[in-house]
Order: structure tokens, then sequence, then C-alpha cells
């Protein structure tokens, strides 16, 4: 059962916010359901709107209705404050929450390439340090053919790096699609270009080095990028058959 007390309208249990008294929502609550059924009860407690003494409240209540099974919920995935209830209530520390794999740690991959329809959007070379990115035509077909989609290809390790390097304010509970704002507000500097224009041309990022965005790829990496399309749409190799001189130097 889902006993969030902030919930319950005015008037349960003939109080007027039954949302200030979680423990007695929840002991209440535990002890009436458990008259009605012999199953074994996993209550869902409110992880969010609340403070950890609140919570702590709410898993007392639980205590007293001999119930030691439980699930938290947080809308937004930040627990943060139930580890402080849970931290105080057991006299332990825990480590901070970790939403996603590190530089460090996904550094240590080879490469990750991932196609759209017709041409490879992301192509990553963890060990070498660089990102190569492409929009797609704009149809209604195409999954990728605007860059915050693009972007939500990219490791935000690597995101964070950039942000990083680049200066610009973020910390740990920034979401990733204000990332991937800041990242295109940044390409568009970089390139000097419109985003409502952007052509599907690849993009390249050092993101070991000054994290700039630029459209000049080194010969090895371009090559790398290009064999990776050809392999993957071998109908459309016309797409990947250019020089970087003739093609993705300018914008």
């Amino acid at each position: 059962p889902m006993l969030y007390p902030s919930h319950f309208p005015a008037g349960f249990l003939g109080k007027e916010r039954p949302g200030d008294s979680p423990l007695e929502i929840m002991e209440l609550s535990l002890k009436r359901l458990q008259k009605r059924t012999t199953k074994r009860l996993r209550p869902w407690i409110q992880g969010f709107w609340y403070t950890p003494d609140q919570i702590n409240a709410q898993l007392t209540g639980l205590d007293r209705a001999h119930t030691t099974c439980w699930s938290v919920w947080n809308p937004s995935g930040n627990y943060s404050t139930t580890l402080d209830a849970l931290a105080g209530r057991l006299n332990q520390m825990f480590a901070e929450p970790r939403f996603y794999p590190s530089l460090g740690e996904i550094g240590r991959q080879d490469q990750r390439i991932i196609p759209g329809n017709s041409r490879v959007v992301n192509l990553t070379d963890y060990q070498k340090g660089y990102t190569i990115i492409s929009v797609e035509e704009s149809t209604k077909h195409k999954a990728y053919s605007t860059l915050i989609k693009v972007l939500g290809t990219m490791d935000e390790g690597i995101m964070d790096q950039i942000l990083t390097v680049r200066r610009i304010p973020f910390t740990r509970l920034t979401g990733s699609y204000v990332k991937k704002l800041r990242i295109a507000e940044l390409i568009c500097r970089d390139l000097q270009i419109d985003p409502r224009i952007l052509r599907p041309k690849p993009i390249y990022i050092d993101w070991r080095d000054k994290c700039q965005f630029t459209r000049t790829i080194p010969d090895e990496h371009l090559l790398n990028y290009q064999s990776a399309g050809e392999a993957l749409f071998a109908g459309d190799r016309d797409i990947y058959a250019t020089h970087p001189s003739a093609d993705l130097v300018s914008n």
C-alpha cells in the first residue's frame, strides 16, 4: 500500500493536517490493514517533502505495527534526505549516492558507437579521450535530429568533464537535461552556429584537453568515424567519404 501521510485528506483520523502526523498515519494504517489480511505487507513510505525526522517517524510507526519490510519513494530520484534519516536512525554514515559512472570508470572502456537511422550520431573513444557527434537530417523518422537528442547519447561523466574544464557551474544534483542545455550552448558558441540550422556534419571534442568543440577532426579520428559509418551504413558511403579539408573545417 502507498501510505504517504501528506496525501491523506483533512479530517482523516480527526486531524486537520494528517501529513503532520506521519507516525500515527503509518502505525494505524498498518494495524487496520493487518486486520483485513494475513499477507505480508510492504508499504511505501514518503521520501519527499519530509525532513529526516518525519521520515524516521514513519519508520517508527511501522515498528509499532511490527512491520519491518518497506520501500521508499522520491519522484526526483533524490534519496539524500532518506539517507540522512537512516544515518541518524542507525547511527552510521553512508557513502554519497552515485548516479552514474565517473569519467575514470568509463575511461577503461575501448570505444562506443551509437548509430542513428543513417549515420553515426556518437562515436566515443574512451581511452583516447575524444567524442565525435552528429545530428541527422530533420525528418519524422530521425531519432537524433536535434542537438539535445544527440547529447543524450553522451556519457554524463564526460559531460561533467566538459562543464568542469569550461568552468560552467553545476552540482552533483544538477539534472542531465540542464547539462545538455549548457553543452549545446557551448557547441553553438564554439562553432558560431544557430542550433535551428545545425547541419548533419561531425562535431569533434577532445575532452581530455581543452574541451573545445570543433569541425576540424584529426585524420586518424576522422577515419575511425568514417569506417564505423561505412560499416553500419554500407548503402550510404557517400555520407562518410568527405575529406576534412573539403567539408569539416567549415561550419
